[in-house]
């Protein structure tokens, strides 16, 4: 199962797609393993952002429906700031 709070973002790359964070450094292409996508799959992330004055979380969800890049989506979840 992937951790939806240890990455950053997706990569899709060869008809493939991983998410990834600094810890993707370790992999060949940076393609960690236990964090490939399915293709035709939904799913539900949160972004966080922290800093010296910040802190801010915000769902999105990761539609993989299909190779084509521009079908490759993040959408803020509705309903949500």
């Amino acid at each position: 199962m992937v951790q939806a709070c240890l990455f950053s973002q997706a990569r899709l790359r060869a008809g493939e797609a991983f998410a990834w964070s600094t810890e993707s450094y370790k992999y060949p292409a940076w393609a960690n393993p236990d964090w490939k996508l399915e293709r035709g799959q939904t799913y539900g992330i949160v972004v966080r952002v922290r800093g010296l004055s910040i802190e801010h979380e915000q769902p999105f969800k990761l539609e993989y429906l299909s190779d084509d890049f521009a079908k490759f989506r993040l959408e803020k979840v509705a309903g949500c700031q």
